[in-house]
């Protein structure tokens, strides 16, 4: 059997050993995430629920990674009662591991406020994460977020359709902490070491087809906006890899998949199936140098993965999950909204 071929039957294999994805598995996140994001609402009163809850509607779509103004419900007024409500929110939409990776960047404030110093340009504060409830939890849609520095997690519930949980963007800075008691840590490892080894086991000519540029972009092409579009750049289609390759592609997709829930991740990855991995194709910016600065993408039909390190030294990553028709729900929404048509 062609190696490319091996590739596609070993890659279609694992994800086939996957739970079976089922609208009612989406059901019951959705219902669990209003519980849970009707328990925050009942817990705050006065300007604090004025700014945890929102109308359901444009608004929803404003989302940013860097440090700006937000006036959401802050998590530095909370207390200990309502973080708890506010983590087990999270929790409905992430795994464990996801959980922990969001932990990880808020924590990565203190080491920035300390590297920075006092002449920094933005204040530093692990406490300036924000929770939003757009809608009425339970309602046939509605939608939550949470956001701060480096972290954008946002979730549209569609009763009879399932939970969109993208975009999620998550970043570090620094990629790995260079002094003090965290030395050597790093909350994104995954991201970068699964794509360095990927595009360093390519021969001559998978180079030529992988590395679209020598000089990696500033940042990732898709920043913030409202809508991701396909990249026009081609890559290294699935099809062209070796069995070992397609086996690393696949788990650089699981990464960034594997921050959610079970299910939420298993539709995910049921869509790439349906799609077929064939559509699926791998392209980098930048030397192969993990010194200098890179960027990668993986991008299928209806998803797209980038990845960025290069300002701060090359030591400052974005990383973000997107879906062209699928972001904030939008493609739950129509399906929804075509079946209650009236």
């Amino acid at each position: 059997m062609n190696p490319t071929h091996v590739a596609r039957v070993l890659a279609l294999a694992v994800s086939c050993l996957i739970s079976v994805p089922s609208i009612f598995a989406h059901e019951e996140t959705g219902e669990r995430m209003a519980t849970a994001a009707r328990a925050l609402i009942d817990s705050v009163e006065g300007d604090a629920l004025d700014r945890l809850q929102r109308e359901f509607g444009e608004n929803r779509k404003n989302w940013h990674f860097v440090p700006r103004k937000r006036d959401g419900l802050v998590l530095a007024e909370m207390d200990e009662t309502q973080r708890g409500l506010g983590l087990e929110l999270l929790r409905q939409g992430l795994s464990e591991q996801g959980v922990r990776t969001v932990e990880d960047i808020r924590e990565l404030e203190a080491v920035l406020q300390i590297l920075e110093g006092p002449d920094r340009n933005f204040e530093r504060d692990s406490e300036d994460y924000h929770f939003w409830i757009f809608g009425e939890p339970g309602a046939e849609i509605w939608a939550w977020r949470f956001e701060g520095h480096h972290a954008s997690i946002n979730a549209t519930v569609v009763k009879g359709e399932g939970v969109s949980m993208t975009p999620t963007f998550l970043g570090a800075n620094p990629a790995e902490v260079p002094t003090g008691e965290r030395r050597g840590f790093r909350a994104l490892p995954k991201e970068e070491d699964l794509a360095f080894e990927l595009v360093e086991s390519f021969d001559a000519e998978q180079r030529k087809k992988a590395i679209f540029d020598t000089k990696a972009p500033r940042d990732i092409f898709t920043g913030a906006h409202r809508k991701a579009k396909p990249l026009p750049i081609e890559g290294i289609a699935f099809d062209e890899l070796t069995a070992v390759q397609g086996e690393l592609l696949f788990a650089i997709v699981d990464c960034y998949l594997s921050r959610n829930r079970l299910d939420i991740r298993d539709v995910a990855l049921a869509r790439i199936q349906e799609d077929g991995w064939s559509s699926v194709r791998f392209g980098w910016a930048g030397p192969v140098d993990r010194s200098k600065g890179n960027y990668y993408f993986v991008q299928g039909k209806r998803f797209l993965i980038e990845y960025d390190n290069t300002q701060n030294g090359n030591n400052h990553i974005h990383c973000v999950w997107r879906e062209f028709d699928g972001d904030f729900g939008e493609d739950l929404i129509k399906a929804h909204r075509d079946a209650h048509q009236h």
